[in-house]
């Protein structure tokens, strides 16, 4: 494994029980390490499928770090984390996706019939009438 592959960091392998490991890549949420965690772990399904990791049952993706459940009645955790950094830099690459901006809702206040929100309803006036019926 080289750090080219990993963006120049170095993944932490962490014990989670005795029936998970987790590969943290670092401490921050940022698009690149998005895009290292969803190529590990297409890179350790495709593996499953081709039944080369034997035991393992499950991955669960963070911004930060991939954990992979295995069953340790089928395999240890000494020969996985080999096969684990073995997959680093193996998976397509992935592009960091792009952030997306979504628009704050807004009233207009040259539309008439705008009126802000508000939890409790239009005082009324004498006649029954509230300020958007005026």
């Amino acid at each position: 494994m080289t750090s080219a592959m990993t963006g120049g960091m170095t993944p932490r392998l962490l014990a989670v029980g005795d029936a998970a490991v987790t590969v943290e890549f670092g401490s921050t949420i940022a698009p690149a390490l998005v895009a290292l965690v969803a190529a590990l772990e297409q890179a350790v399904l495709a593996a499953q499928a081709q039944g080369d990791l034997p035991g393992v049952l499950e991955t669960v993706p963070t911004f930060r770090s991939l954990t992979v459940l295995y069953d340790p009645l089928v395999t240890r955790r000494a020969e996985l984390d080999p096969r684990l950094l073995a997959l680093l830099g193996q998976g397509p690459p992935v592009q960091a996706a792009v952030p997306r901006r979504w628009p704050a809702l807004r009233c207009r206040a040259e539309s008439a019939a705008a009126q802000p929100y508000a939890p409790w309803p239009a005082a009324a006036d004498s006649r029954g009438r509230t300020a958007a019926k005026r």
